[in-house]
Order: C-alpha cells, then structure tokens, then sequence
C-alpha cells in the first residue's frame, strides 16, 4: 500500500486493526515519519477501569473526563486538545482483558470503533490497533 499524509502504509482507515506484521516499531515509526501523534497503551491487567484512566492519561483527557465508556466516547469524538494532525492509538497487552473480561474487551473496541466512524467524516485521520486483533474475545 502507498503512504500518503492521510494513511500510513499498510492502513486501513478508521476501523480498528490488528498490529501489522512489521510490528508495533514499523508502525511508530511510519506515523512519526508522517507527522502524526502516536499512543501506545500498554495495558498491564484485565481491568476496565484501569484501562479508561491510562486512556484518559496518555492522551491527556480534559478534567472533566470520568473514566467511563461514555466519557471516553465524548473525549474521543472531541480531541480539540491535541494538535489537529493524524492520530494513532495502540492498544497491547489486552489479551488479559479479552480472556477475563471478554465483555469489556468488546465494549471497548465498541467505543472506540465509534471514534472511528465519527474521524471518518473529518479530514483528520484517526487509527485504532489492537493486540489482541479486534473482535477477540
């Protein structure tokens, strides 16, 4: 796949997404290239709850931000905190999740396939992956 200012290679525009094959690296590396924010969440257990606040610290949540999948949804579809270039959001470690909480590994992929679908409207390029890949439960 070419690379181009709106999706870095081997991308698939707003739909979460497994890690490529050349790894979490590649893909830091590709979206700092091209100028995008890039976060990378290590989640350590199978804690919701956990999850939302390291969500809420990495990208710098507003104050108002509760640390719940409603709240996230609306910091999500807003980031007008952050710089407006391309975003991408790395999720690993979510094995644990999927596994132990498997219904809050999918309502988090739900939340933020929602983000998304709602970037997709914009000009501003907004990814998602995932390890495990999505829809693992």
């Amino acid at each position: 796949m070419v690379s181009s200012p709106n999706h870095p290679p081997a991308a698939a525009p707003h739909r979460l997404q497994a890690l490529p094959p050349a790894g979490l690296d590649a893909l830091i590396a590709q979206a700092r290239q091209q100028g995008w924010q890039i976060f990378h969440l290590a989640l350590q257990d199978a804690r919701l709850d956990h999850a939302l606040v390291a969500l809420g610290r990495s990208l710098a949540f507003p104050e108002w931000y509760g640390a719940n999948l409603d709240a996230l949804a609306d910091c999500l579809g807003d980031l007008s905190w952050l710089p407006e270039t391309g975003l991408v959001l790395c999720l690993t470690g979510g094995a644990a999740m999927a596994r132990e909480a498997p219904q809050d590994w999918l309502a988090l992929q739900e939340v933020l396939q929602d983000a998304a679908t709602t970037w997709a409207a914009t000009q501003r390029p907004f990814q998602v992956y995932l390890d495990p890949p999505p829809g693992h439960p």
